[in-house]
Parts: C-alpha cells; sequence; structure tokens
C-alpha cells in the first residue's frame, strides 16, 4: 500500500527485480526489526508481489485500506516508554519493560516481543498516579490495590 501511494500504479517494465534492490529501497518499506528476517531480494518479491495486487487504487483508497489495517493491531495509538520496575519484590513482573499508554489506560510489554505483560489497566481501575523527572508509579486495582514503581529518564512525559 505504501508503494501504491508513492509510486502509483504498478508497471513490469519499471518495477522490476532490482528496482527496489539496487538502491536499498526495499528497506524504506520493511519494519528496521525485521529487515535482517530475510534478504533484499527476497523482500523484494515479497513487496513487488504484493504491490501489484493494488493496480488502479488511488492514492487515497491506499491510505484508507492502511489505515484499515492498522487501526486492527493491538499497538495502534500506544505510545511507549522504557521503563525499569523498582517495586520488583512485590510484583512477579521482569523488571525491564515497556510501559504503554493508549486511550483505554496503561500497558505493560516486554521490551523484545511487544507482547503484554500482565493485565492490561484501564483508566477506571487506576486508583492513583505519580510522576517525577525520574519515575512514575501507578496503583491499580478495585478490590486489592497493586502499587507498580518504575525508574524512567521520561517520568513527566508519561
Amino acid at each position: 500500500l505504501q508503494m501504491q501511494v508513492e509510486f502509483g500504479d504498478f508497471k513490469d517494465v519499471v518495477h522490476k527485480t532490482g528496482f527496489l534492490t539496487s538502491s536499498d529501497l526495499y528497506k524504506r518499506f520493511v519494519p528496521r526489526d525485521l529487515l535482517d528476517a530475510m534478504r533484499g531480494d527476497a523482500w523484494e518479491r515479497l513487496i513487488l508481489g504484493e504491490y501489484a495486487t493494488h493496480v488502479r487504487q488511488s492514492k487515497h483508497e491506499a491510505r484508507v485500506a492502511y489505515m484499515s489495517i492498522v487501526t486492527k493491531w493491538f499497538l495502534y495509538g500506544v505510545t511507549t516508554w522504557r521503563v525499569r520496575l523498582s517495586n520488583a519484590a512485590e510484583n512477579p513482573l521482569k523488571e525491564d519493560l515497556l510501559l504503554g499508554v493508549n486511550c483505554d489506560g496503561i500497558l505493560l510489554l516486554d521490551p523484545q516481543t511487544r507482547e503484554q505483560v500482565g493485565a492490561q489497566h484501564s483508566f477506571s481501575d487506576i486508583y492513583s498516579w505519580v510522576y517525577k523527572h525520574s519515575a512514575f508509579a501507578f496503583v491499580s486495582g478495585t478490590v486489592s490495590k497493586n502499587k507498580y514503581q518504575f525508574e524512567t529518564r521520561e517520568g513527566k512525559e508519561i
């Protein structure tokens, strides 16, 4: 879809083997953490194959199709910060985490896999929160309160 927006309709004469790999252009269309999963020519075949299926799709239609895909992603709309759990003795979580905030609440994520660790803490369940420049903490739970304290350089931004 990004190719359709940027280059218009697929053309066999132009968009052939080497179009993306000759200048490492394919790297703009592959997430950085996935680049090493395949060789450049394999990425090119995959990207050009998908690109060819979007002929006659306007830029606007391609953008709408893209948004309809990404809005379904688990992490869509989540802003994340690297944190270190400072009250690890009270919580069975890993020390190094990503703390994510979206319109529904707070998520704790594994920094490598970006998978959720523990339950999501909806804003309605967050009893209190506090921050300072080097830390962020919140208390969550309706019946039993769980306290989460984190060391982070972005305490104020969170």
